[in-house]
């Protein structure tokens, strides 16, 4: 898939490849969340993730667009978990938090979206932090750490008001970057 890159980005429209990008995740990823540019292929997504063995799996597209949960609309979710697949809609509603301006959380550039990021972590931007906690709660309940979606946004909000998200992601950065001859003693 990196050598089709290149040309993806110089295209400038979606191609087969946006959608087998997630399909053919070279982790081999048994749980996670996935999100994809169309309602239409929510299903298929999650029909052809189990057939490749995945364990748990939720795939969102919101109504306003987004291809992860969103805090200014309601999200479209498929749930592949325990071999089945099961169809909901979620909102911001649906974990207690207001609904936000989309004009709020979009970004214009890639600096630009990752300060939006730092001051959701640091809870210093409401609409960030909510946008924030509801996918990384999806992550958490996916990888079965929380027992629902609820538990999962639930506690990422815990942990980002307590100030620990930006620390735990800081930690990550650092560790990802100091490359195998720092992991291996």
């Amino acid at each position: 898939m990196k050598h089709v890159a290149p040309v993806r980005k110089e295209l400038k429209i979606r191609t087969m490849f946006n959608m087998l990008g997630p399909l053919t995740n070279p982790a081999a990823c048994r749980r996670q969340v996935i999100g994809i540019f169309s309602q239409d292929y929510l299903n298929l997504y999650a029909e052809t993730l189990l057939k490749l063995g995945s364990e748990h799996v939720l795939i969102v597209h919101s109504t306003d667009g987004l291809d992860e949960i969103s805090c200014a609309s309601s999200t479209h979710c498929v749930e592949l978990k325990d071999g089945k697949i099961k169809e909901f809609m979620i909102s911001p509603e649906t974990f207690g938090l207001p609904v936000y301006d989309l004009e709020q959380i979009k970004s214009s550039s890639v600096a630009e979206s990752l300060a939006k990021v730092k001051r959701g972590l640091t809870n210093t931007d409401k609409a960030a932090a909510a946008i924030v906690s509801m996918n990384a709660g999806a992550a958490l309940y996916v990888a079965g750490i929380e027992k629902s979606l609820e538990d999962g946004v639930s506690k990422a909000q815990e942990i980002i008001a307590q100030g620990k998200a930006a620390t735990l992601v800081q930690e990550y950065a650092e560790w990802s970057n100091a490359g195998p001859e720092a992991t291996s003693s």
